[in-house]
């Protein structure tokens, strides 16, 4: 070994047939499932443009790929950004932040401890679809498209909003984008750039453009499956997708008592150069860098047992791949020692920029579980492959990956981009270890107690939580798991937000039933106690929003395991011009979030309002007028605003910054410094400072003869 391995604590993912996080997804891989659907009438007519025949201009040969449900809804408020913006927002990056805060709560990390780290992110994505969507109408284009359109914006806006201060990186290098952004997120641990990372890709396809290029190529599936390394293969499937893994140091994730899901031991990538053709794979380079990455891990890649193909399900593509695999792994292995090769594809379509992360969680959650998934739609395998030659094999049943007696299952993950990208990273299994699958065997005695914490931002997703909770424990019938590891982890490894629950218990089957009641009872906290206990006290105090210090209860017991992550409240917000929904699907479009519009008040009716008003009114006028401006950009009701709360709380950012600015130079004639409006103040500082301004350039209009006393300054203050 060259360097220290690097391990992945933590997971989230959004993929076709309805996969939300790592339990699904391994449920649906294991069992064989296949999650390509006909094109949702949401993203385009599959009438209107499919054809048979690939090369009729205009259509596609293909109706069919992989889709995810409600890409144009989020939850806007749990991130602190604005209807306005996230009609705007790509649904890349929206998509992006809900699964980077599910990783980290899979990984057990809390926000509030990795605020102004050095954690970086490195995030896969190229699709540009919603910006050409927003494009299409030029006057409807605001300053919010300028942040949509941008794909850097894909990463930094996990940074900003967690306020990591490391490396923000976003990759395009093709399908293999999301596996780069894994091999840079390691390297930049390893030269120690960041001491934690988030890497993974995203992926949206909202047109149907690349969908007909790749028809004109031959290379778009009739069924829109990928079948790859098969002998019937005639393309690839599309498929939308995001996943994000957690990356930390492996000794220092078992310092810190994190779940491991598996260890990366090395990474490598490169570019063909000038090979036969400029999208075509090119075999030796590919096993360069496969070899290469084994050569940093130190391992021999005789030992790998699986390797996580990219498998795109275009001949050409997996003939080549599955030779320059072979060419390194298979060789002087004896017969009967097969390495696996299979590809997540063949379950979820190819996912583009998410393709590479896609293949990491798979292998990653094989390794975890020590079984490989069946490998789908290869009935017959490509006989150009020399399958025996190469000691590769197709799993066609869900098979095991039994530890081999030279160590813990290696595994490998491969990825190609077009245009000329290869890269291979090299997974180990740790020593297995049930909390990695949210599985622990302590048991209590039945009269300790315990107490039980739950908190979210609005009361609708507290109850959504203990219902993510209670079926989460229905689920739990092949293993105990250990109560006291439950509360540390809801105590110690999670944030907490406003709205609370706090229950005292002394069994698994006394939470649920608590979890039962509170779903109809709404009860946050138990009733006063004549004599209550230590416990009693921290559960109400914990309700009305103190601050605890949790390690003191849990000094010297508790370990991490791994619980259902936060529930989203999702509401609609997009926007696209009538005429690009009409050439998509040929009918008239669903409602959308309106962006924000300039105030239709004029500034003469502004300022006469505030000269009309006396006293302490006219700050009043002023707050109702800035309230009527803020809830245009946010596109909600004036009454739903906290005049107290800082603008960047509400959504304000630097843009609508500006724009505000504009506004109240044209309304109120002043001149107000933009660093007083990036200093965030609330409604009311804002109204008070306008106030200010306007008295002295009332003093300033008077006649300059006449020295104004300090009792007409006053008049005017108040």
């Amino acid at each position: 070994m060259t360097q220290e391995p690097i391990a992945i604590i933590g997971i989230g993912c959004r993929f076709p047939g309805g996969i939300d996080d790592p339990a699904s997804f391994w449920n649906f891989l294991k069992g064989g499932g296949d999650a390509i659907q006909e094109v949702p009438a949401d993203r385009w007519n599959p009438d209107k443009f499919y054809d048979p025949d690939p090369v009729v201009p205009g259509k596609m040969n293909s109706r069919c790929g992989g889709f995810l449900s409600q890409i144009d809804q989020f939850d806007a408020s749990f991130f602190g950004i604005s209807g306005a913006e996230a009609a705007r927002l790509d649904p890349q990056q929206r998509i992006a932040l809900e699964v980077a805060w599910e990783a980290l709560e899979d990984a057990g990390q809390v926000l509030e401890r990795l605020a102004g780290s050095d954690t970086g992110v490195f995030m896969g994505a190229f699709s540009r679809d919603y910006s050409y969507l927003q494009l299409d109408d030029l006057d409807t284009i605001t300053a919010h498209t300028l942040t949509s359109s941008n794909l850097n914006m894909v990463p930094n806006r996990i940074s900003y909003w967690f306020d990591f201060t490391g490396p923000s990186l976003p990759v395009d290098a093709g399908c293999a984008s999301s596996l780069v952004a894994v091999h840079l997120a390691c390297s930049s641990i390893w030269q120690g750039d960041c001491r934690l990372a988030l890497a993974g890709g995203v992926n949206v396809i909202c047109k149907p453009e690349i969908s007909i290029a790749l028809s004109k190529a031959f290379l778009l599936a009739s069924d829109g499956r990928c079948k790859s390394f098969a002998a019937n293969a005639d393309g690839m499937g599309r498929a939308e997708g995001a996943g994000v893994v957690v990356l930390k140091p492996l000794t220092q994730a078992v310092s810190d008592g994190d779940a491991i899901y598996a260890a990366i031991r090395g990474s490598a990538f490169n570019q063909n150069g000038r090979g036969n053709s400029f999208t075509a794979p090119e075999g030796r380079s590919q096993q360069a860098a496969i070899r290469k990455a084994y050569e940093k891990a130190g391992i021999a890649p005789q030992r790998v047992r699986y390797v996580e193909a990219q498998g795109s399900g275009t001949r050409l593509t997996d003939e080549v791949e599955a030779m320059a695999i072979g060419s390194v792994i298979g060789g002087d292995r004896p017969p009967g020692s097969e390495c696996v090769i299979g590809s997540v594809k063949t379950n979820i379509g190819h996912a583009e920029a998410a393709a590479g992360i896609a293949s990491l969680i798979k292998a990653t959650l094989a390794i975890a579980h020590r079984q490989i998934p069946p490998h789908l739609h290869c009935q017959f395998p490509n006989l150009n492959i020399p399958w025996q030659d190469l000691r590769l094999r197709v799993p066609s049943a869900l098979e095991p990956l039994a530890d081999p007696e030279d160590g813990f299952p290696i595994a490998g993950v491969n990825a190609l981009g077009i245009g000329g990208t290869n890269v291979h990273v090299v997974l180990q299994a740790i020593e297995l270890d049930s909390s990695n699958l949210s599985e622990s065997a302590v048991s209590e005695s039945p009269s300790e107690p315990h107490l039980f914490i739950l908190s979210a931002q609005r009361p609708a997703a507290l109850t959504a939580l203990v219902s993510k909770y209670l079926e989460w424990f229905n689920h739990q019938t092949t293993c105990r798991i250990s109560l006291t590891d439950i509360c540390y982890t809801v105590s110690l490894r999670r944030s907490h937000h406003r709205h609370r629950l706090a229950f005292i218990v002394h069994s698994q089957a006394q939470l649920v039933e608590n979890l039962k009641a509170f779903l109809t009872e709404q009860q946050p906290f138990p009733a006063s106690l004549l004599y209550p206990t230590p416990l009693h006290i921290l559960a109400e105090r914990y309700c009305q929003g103190e601050s605890i210090d949790w390690h003191s209860l849990y000094s010297s017991q508790g370990r991490f395991v791994r619980l259902p992550t936060y529930p989203w409240q999702r509401l609609r917000y997009w926007h696209e011009s009538e005429a690009s929904w009409q050439r998509r699907v040929g009918s008239e479009p669903a409602s959308v979030s309106p962006g924000s519009t300039d105030s239709d008040q004029s500034s003469s009716t502004v300022l006469e309002d505030w000269l009309k008003a006396t006293g302490g009114d006219r700050i009043q006028r002023l707050i109702s007028y800035f309230q009527d401006q803020v809830a245009q950009v946010l596109n909600c009701s004036p009454a739903h605003l906290d005049v107290q709360q800082p603008l960047n709380r509400m959504g304000i950012d630097s843009l609508t910054a500006v724009s505000f600015r504009s506004q109240i130079a044209n309304h109120l004639k002043i001149d107000l410094p933009i660093e007083q409006l990036m200093a965030s103040p609330s409604i009311a500082e804002l109204a008070q400072l306008c106030h200010e301004q306007l008295v002295w350039q009332r003093l300033s209009a008077s006649d300059s003869s006449t020295q104004e006393t300090a009792e007409d300054v006053e008049t005017l203050m108040i």
